[in-house]
């Protein structure tokens, strides 16, 4: 891991010529940083400031800084006492910054107290910046990382932001590339309770990496068919995922479990009622969303009766009819299930 004047990593992978194109719109600070460094970075605005104090807060104040810039300068920039003269997305971010910091190591990444949560669209905001402009520079030492963990999680779970969960998705896989912590980050892409998503991970059973094949069966082995152990059938598994994730998502049910409560956590499973009936149900409680008539409650209340792997047949053979035949499975979904169960085998669950 990286320390902040620990530039030996960041300076080779940044040790290159920025495009023309893209210096034109690029903040000079990032210029700075990208090409010569880190320690540069806070020599070229020490010096700056030195000389002229209000240029150096316009270069802070630029629309396209980086994040990360930021964060390096952060102890400048309370040297200075130019905290106030800061935009407010900048403001914002300190702030945001030094609670994180601020706080016990064992707090919850999503336990960030906002103080500006007066302004807490403009929160919104400065978080989706710290994260998109940021997350390239994950790994710049422990409390970077535990600013983004923090960005992550209020991102996901105060804001429910799913857009970006691609870029969580990334560093999810990166991190595990690098043998970095990655708990909270995983705890958090599943807190979006947002099922299509898990295509972001299942995408990563394909991959030729062999730590990012092997983390994406983990996250995903709670989907039937999906082998920890079978390294050499990543495509066969994403098809079975695919399979699984188009009979099963409208039914699926967010139940929470994460590697940090146990080495097998099982974060989705299937609202069995929702499926037999084909009703949608809510990913947070698992209830059916639309109201059910008389029959239907008599229904639910007779397939409650049996037990699991009785119940995960019989869905998925109702499953399975109404999706060949809305005729055939009304008249399949109102026999008594004493009759259907003469009528059908009982195999495995899907």
């Amino acid at each position: 891991m990286h320390d902040d004047d620990d530039d030996d990593g960041i300076e080779e992978e940044n040790d290159m010529t920025i495009p023309i194109e893209n210096q034109e719109r690029m903040a000079l600070l990032d210029q700075v940083r990208l090409k010569d460094g880190n320690d540069k970075l806070k020599k070229v605005f020490q010096e700056s400031a030195a000389q002229d104090k209000e240029a150096a807060v316009n270069s802070l104040n630029h629309e396209d800084l980086q994040f990360t810039s930021l964060f390096l300068l952060r102890d400048e920039i309370e040297k200075l006492a130019i905290l106030e003269q800061l935009s407010e997305r900048n403001q914002i971010a300190m702030e945001i910054v030094k609670d994180v910091l601020s706080r016990e190591n064992d707090t919850s990444p999503a336990s960030c107290r906002l103080p500006i949560c007066d302004h807490i669209q403009m929160v919104h905001s400065v978080l989706r910046w710290m994260l998109e402009t940021g997350s390239k520079d994950d790994g710049l030492s422990s409390e970077y990382i535990q600013v983004l963990d923090t960005t992550v999680s209020l991102l996901t779970t105060l804001f429910r932001d799913d857009m970006v969960l691609p870029i969580i998705a990334d560093l999810i896989f990166t991190r595990a590339e690098r043998e970095l912590f990655n708990y909270h980050l995983i705890w958090a892409f599943f807190e979006a309770r947002e099922p299509y998503t898990l295509d972001l991970i299942a995408n990563r059973l394909r991959s030729p990496r062999v730590k990012e094949a092997k983390l994406a069966r983990r996250l995903l082995a709670f989907v039937p068919g999906i082998d920890v152990h079978k390294d050499t059938e990543g495509e066969q598994q994403y098809r079975t995922f695919q399979h699984w994730l188009e009979e099963n998502s409208p039914f699926l049910h967010y139940r929470g479990e994460s590697f940090q409560e146990t080495s097998k956590p099982v974060p989705y499973d299937v609202a069995l009622k929702g499926k037999y009936l084909g009703r949608s149900v809510s990913v947070d409680s698992g209830e059916i969303l639309s109201p059910l008539t008389k029959e239907e409650d008599q229904i639910l209340e007779e397939f409650d009766k049996d037990d699991e792997d009785v119940k995960a047949t019989i869905a998925s053979s109702s499953e399975m009819t109404r999706y060949q035949s809305l005729e055939d499975w009304d008249t399949l979904v109102r026999r008594p299930l004493k009759e259907r169960r003469k009528v059908e085998k009982l195999g495995g669950s899907r």
